[in-house]
């Protein structure tokens, strides 16, 4: 066996652990994105008309979003861990509704637990691109009496792998395809 079979024999044997080995933290890193703010207490309102104009309570940031989204979710509280309440509002991210505390009977406005109410809202394919450009806004508009008072929310975008990482997985995996092909030949 000349020199040059002895080498692409070895190459060939440490070629699939070296594409598993690169491979798996190209694939790691694609998936999802999260954004958290954390909590907030708004101003103390003297004789207020509502509805207020609308308030920003924070600007969820990532890096800009080149990949395909496939889905996102924004989960919060209302009320903080301190007042586990919240006055009438709504609350919005980049423009879109994703939750209200529309009535004084409902728990967020005077949960008599003393715990914070959790609310989720799921993006609509259509509302998918407004979260491409890495930074959106949150805010509340309040709708009635008593403090804003929002606790911890995260934003969680679940995007598509990169074609770059998986065109190099292809390219490894025809490399050894190819290198074995070449070893029965």
């Amino acid at each position: 066996m000349s020199l040059t079979q002895s080498c692409s024999r070895r190459v060939a044997n440490i070629l699939p652990s070296l594409a598993l080995f690169l491979a798996a933290p190209l694939l790691a890193s694609a998936g999802t994105i999260t954004s958290t703010i954390g909590e907030f207490d708004g101003p103390n309102l003297t004789n207020p008309v509502y509805p207020q104009p609308s308030l920003t309570i924070g600007t969820f940031t990532y890096a800009p979003i080149t990949a395909p989204i496939l889905s996102a979710t924004v989960s919060g509280f209302f009320g903080t861990t301190y007042a586990p309440s919240t006055a009438l509002e709504n609350l919005f991210v980049g423009g879109i509704e994703v939750a209200n505390c529309a009535s004084e009977a409902a728990d967020c406005w005077n949960d008599p637990s003393g715990v914070q109410t959790p609310w989720s809202y799921t993006f609509t394919p259509a509302q998918l691109a407004t979260l491409k450009s890495g930074s959106i806004a949150y805010t509340v508009v309040q709708t009635g009496d008593f403090q804003v008072e929002s606790g911890i929310t995260t934003l969680t975008i679940t995007v598509a792998p990169e074609p770059a990482p998986l065109a190099l997985i292809a390219g490894g995996l025809s490399l050894l395809v190819f290198a074995r092909r070449k070893q029965r030949a």
